[in-house]
């Protein structure tokens, strides 16, 4: 188990685990490079005390007895999920974070571990782009001097399929190809063949422009 914790706490992306009762026991230096917090001013404490984190909507996703705990302790696969959590250093930054299960022999809990990495960046970006959007159709509306711009002769959006339109919504949050796989319980390459479908759909050339296509015709 010693030989795992230090290969765990080296890891680049940041790593919290947790105890039964959400009591922190590691913290790695890339956590701290992510979050801010140091090991010392961490370890012991509860986990939701530490990260106060919100989803999307601004509802609190940490707290005693979360929904990734609960998971746990039933034995389901916790799923990834994309938060936002305050940093002593940089105020509200946004992590994408995944979750595995140590159990204690063949039955019960032992840790949880979080994996994570920053995402805020991205999260900045999409707020830009959807003020963006705004602006440009704020423009377009009657009395305005400016015309809002469009694609060709496209009428309406184009038509995305149930799983394409969840696959989308994950882009939208920044989630990489390995977590929204985890999410929806398929493989990678299901996911791969799901934006490239997407993309041709849009008629766009990545991820980004897909996205941005979507926000500016309410897709998203």
């Amino acid at each position: 188990m010693d030989g795992v914790c230090q290969l765990l706490s080296n890891t680049a992306d940041g790593l919290i685990a947790v105890d039964r009762q959400q009591r922190i026991v590691m913290w790695n230096r890339a956590a701290t490079a992510i979050v801010g917090h140091r090991p010392e001013a961490v370890l012991g404490r509860h986990c939701f005390e530490v990260l106060c984190g919100r989803d999307a909507m601004g509802g609190a996703h940490c707290r005693r007895g979360c929904d990734l705990m609960a998971a746990a302790r039933r034995s389901d696969l916790p799923r990834t999920c994309e938060i936002s959590v305050n940093s002593p250093n940089r105020g509200t930054i946004w992590l994408s974070m995944s979750s595995v299960v140590v159990p204690r022999g063949r039955h019960g809990l032992r840790l949880l571990v979080h994996i994570f990495r920053d995402v805020t960046r991205w999260h900045e970006i999409l707020d830009a782009v959807r003020e963006m959007v705004k602006a440009v159709n704020g423009a377009g509306r009657p009395g305005s001097d400016v015309v809002t711009p469009r694609c060709g002769s496209r009428v309406g959006p184009p038509t995305l399929t149930r799983r394409e339109r969840e696959v989308l919504a994950h882009l939208a949050n920044g989630a990489s190809t390995g977590s929204i796989a985890t999410s929806l319980f398929v493989s990678r390459r299901t996911v791969r063949n799901h934006i490239a479908n997407i993309l041709a759909k849009l008629g766009v050339h990545n991820r980004l422009e897909a996205v941005m296509r979507c926000l500016r015709d309410g897709v998203l």
